[in-house]
């Protein structure tokens, strides 16, 4: 049996890996005949890195465009409903109706969809996203190492990373 490859750096790759476990049905207990990998630190290191290149390359994508992969997304996994939700049901034990092919899918579709719609709207603004060193509220359409501020909420970015208040 084959072991699953782990996605790093935009490449499915073998993983660096400790051992390996079989997944199995909880509800069944029925083994599902895939190995995935229990990876080492070297591959969280290396997926760790690459994310952080990626966000630092996303600042330069247009929210046009980001917008656009998030509603093509949407309709994958729209497309794919059915695999996905019995996937789901095997690794989890879910019932298939109603939590995931009625709950769990359409609600991750919709999240992704409004996602995208919130992207569209604050390509078109300038919303108050950053504040300086002396507290000032400016405008920004870039994720520097900023304080973002919210209504609700103030969260601060840091290359790429989000840490709480």
């Amino acid at each position: 049996m084959e072991t699953a490859k782990v996605w790093i750096a935009g490449e499915w790759r073998a993983a660096d890996a400790a051992s390996t476990f079989e997944a199995e049905n909880p509800s069944t207990g029925k083994k599902l005949r895939r190995l995935f990998p229990v990876s080492r630190l070297s591959d969280c290191d290396r997926a760790l890195s690459a994310a952080a290149e990626a966000a630092h390359a996303m600042e330069q994508v247009p929210p046009e465009k980001i917008a656009a992969f998030l509603e093509a997304y949407a309709e994958r996994i729209a497309a794919s409903a059915e695999t996905l939700a019995q996937a789901a049901h095997e690794e989890t034990g879910l019932a298939l109706t109603p939590r995931l092919q009625d709950v769990e899918i359409p609600r991750t579709v919709d999240q992704l969809r409004q996602a995208a719609a919130a992207i569209a709207i604050r390509s078109t603004l300038q919303w108050p996203t950053s504040r300086s060193c002396d507290g000032q509220i400016g405008t920004s359409n870039t994720a520097t190492p900023t304080a973002m501020a919210f209504p609700s909420t103030t969260m601060a970015t840091t290359q790429g990373g989000i840490t709480p208040p």
